[in-house]
C-alpha cells in the first residue's frame, strides 16, 4: 500500500503522515515499502493548495416607507466545502434617498470539528441593496353645506381614510379658502407629512386625495308690495312701498327694489 507525507516547503522537514488541510505551499511525498520492508519514497513534488473560492451574496429587495425588515438579514453562499458551516452578520446602512445597502459585517466559517477555517477560503462579497418604496394613504375631505353669508368657507376637514402613517410621523392638512359665492365648490386639501424631527417626509408618501365639495345655497329673502286701492278718477293708481318681510341682506349688502304696475280703469293689477 501507498500513503502519503507531506512537510513544509522550506527548512528540514518533519514529515506528516496524509495531506495537508490548509491553504499553503507544502512538499509531498509517496511512502511504501520494498520487498524487505524497508521504506521507499517517491520523489518529493512541491504542491501549493489554493484557498477555496466562496462567493458571498448579500440579500436584496423592496420594503415600503416605514418598514424595514426587523428580521436577522441573511447571506447565501457558494461552493462551501462539504461539513463546513458558515456565519454571517449583515449591516444595513440608510442612504440619503431612503435606500438600505446591505454590506457584510462578519463571516466565520467553521469545519465539522468547530475549527476556524475562514482563512482556507478566497471570499467574494457581492453586496446588497434595499429599495425604498412609497407608503400609499389616502386623505378624504368631508362633503358640507352652507347658506350663503357672504364669507369665505374656512372650516373644511379632511383626514386619513386608508393606510397609515410610519411611527412618529404627523400628517398636516391644509385648505384654501372656498369661494363665497352660491353653488358648488370642491375642496382639496394640501397635504404635507413631518417625522418627530420636524423634517418634511412627504416624499416618501404615495398620497391620494379624494375631494369633499362644499355646497353654498342661496340666501332665502321674502320681499313684498304693499296693496291699494282708490275710487275711479281717471288716474293710474301706483304703490312703491315695499319691506322685506322674512330673511335678510348679509352686512355690508344692501337691498334695493323697485316696484312696477299701475291701474288706471277699474279693476286690479299686481
Amino acid at each position: 500500500p501507498v500513503r502519503y507525507e507531506y512537510a513544509q516547503p522550506e527548512g528540514e522537514p518533519v514529515w506528516l503522515e496524509g495531506l495537508p488541510t490548509q491553504p499553503g505551499l507544502y512538499r509531498i511525498r509517496l511512502v511504501s515499502r520494498n520487498g524487505f520492508g524497508k521504506p521507499r519514497y517517491s520523489e518529493v513534488m512541491t504542491v501549493p493548495m489554493e484557498p477555496r473560492p466562496l462567493a458571498v451574496e448579500l440579500p436584496s429587495g423592496s420594503y415600503v416607507y416605514g418598514s424595514f425588515p426587523d428580521q436577522k438579514l441573511q447571506a447565501n453562499f457558494t461552493n462551501l466545502a462539504t461539513g463546513d458551516s458558515a456565519t454571517a452578520e449583515c449591516s444595513a446602512e440608510e442612504m440619503p434617498n431612503g435606500n438600505h445597502k446591505i454590506s457584510l459585517k462578519s463571516l466565520k466559517i467553521h469545519n465539522e470539528s468547530g475549527e476556524d477555517v475562514t482563512h482556507c477560503y478566497d471570499i467574494s462579497v457581492t453586496e446588497g441593496q434595499y429599495t425604498m418604496q412609497k407608503r400609499p394613504i389616502t386623505v378624504t375631505a368631508a362633503d358640507a353645506e352652507k347658506v350663503y353669508d357672504g364669507k369665505p368657507w374656512d372650516q373644511a376637514q379632511a383626514g386619513l381614510s386608508k393606510g397609515s402613517l410610519h411611527q412618529g410621523d404627523s400628517l398636516q392638512i391644509q385648505f384654501e379658502s372656498a369661494p363665497m359665492d352660491a353653488g358648488s365648490h370642491p375642496l382639496l386639501p394640501q397635504c404635507t407629512v413631518v417625522n418627530g424631527d420636524g423634517q418634511d417626509v412627504t416624499d416618501c408618501y404615495e398620497i391620494t386625495i379624494i375631494s369633499g365639495t362644499l355646497t353654498v345655497q342661496p340666501r332665502p329673502l321674502w320681499v313684498a308690495t304693499e296693496s291699494a286701492e282708490k275710487v275711479y278718477d281717471g288716474n293710474p293708481l301706483k304703490q312703491e312701498k315695499w319691506s322685506v318681510t322674512d330673511g335678510s341682506v348679509v352686512e355690508g349688502h344692501s337691498l334695493v327694489a323697485a316696484v312696477t304696475g299701475s291701474q288706471t280703469d277699474v279693476g286690479e293689477s299686481p
